[in-house]
């Protein structure tokens, strides 16, 4: 699930994206 600019899950992992 990618939102953009916002907080993203990947599998158990836990990253921030900024669109």
């Amino acid at each position: 699930m990618i939102i953009n600019g916002k907080l993203y899950w990947k599998g158990s992992s836990i990253g921030f994206l900024v669109y």
